[in-house]
């Protein structure tokens, strides 16, 4: 994931371009998927989706990175 800066040098997640998400078994097509402090959201025809479980497993393989990294 790219990140831009803001003006307190704090990340900011840039959003993903569009892409492919299942959903209730069917592969739909994304317009727009970008992270937020308490998930990834994804647009879909103009409606809002969050998917909490993926943020969540993400953040566990990031901290088992840093870990790694620093032993």
């Amino acid at each position: 994931m790219q990140f831009h800066f803001n003006s307190l040098n704090l990340p900011l997640p840039v959003p993903s371009p569009p892409g492919k998400l299942l959903a209730n078994g069917v592969e739909v097509m994304t317009e727009l998927e970008k992270m937020v402090s308490r998930g990834r959201i994804f647009f879909i025809d103009e409606l809002l989706f969050v998917d909490y479980d993926r943020v969540k497993k993400e953040r566990e393989r990031e901290r088992e990175r840093e870990n790694t990294l620093t032993i």
